[in-house]
């Protein structure tokens, strides 16, 4: 073989392995993820039952956490197997800016706790 036949050859076995390398990272940015919950920049993901409450928003002013119970909200699977959101020993929630007790969870409904409304989360469903 000639030189320029190997550098040829090698140049086709390197761009065959960087376009399989595209296609793994590609693939692996597209797994299905389940449901999870989104509170600033942190995901927690849902696997069963999840009571939330003012040990959950670190960060905020004392005065807004005094606002938010140790256990205010619980999210869980109903029977049908949607996710709900309902008021544990909490005192004011709203899910999408209403006013609720309970509430069945849809992917982008956001959650607010508290009269201020200044403690939040954010509910995905499995994408």
């Amino acid at each position: 073989m000639v030189n320029s036949e190997i550098w040829l050859i090698a140049l086709l076995a390197a761009a065959g392995i960087a376009v399989a390398a595209v296609l793994i990272i590609w693939l692996r940015r597209r797994r299905r993820r389940g449901p999870r919950i989104v509170i600033g920049k942190r995901i927690i993901p849902l696997r069963g039952p999840l009571r939330l409450g003012r040990n959950d928003w670190a960060g905020l002013p004392e005065d807004i956490l005094q606002e938010i119970e140790i256990e205010h909200v619980e999210i869980l699977r109903a029977e049908d197997g949607h996710w709900e959101v309902k008021l544990h020993k909490g005192e004011y929630m709203f899910v999408n800016g209403r006013r609720s007790r309970h509430n069945r969870l849809q992917s982008g409904s956001i959650v607010t706790l508290g009269p201020s409304e200044r403690a939040q989360f954010q509910f995905f469903d499995a994408e």
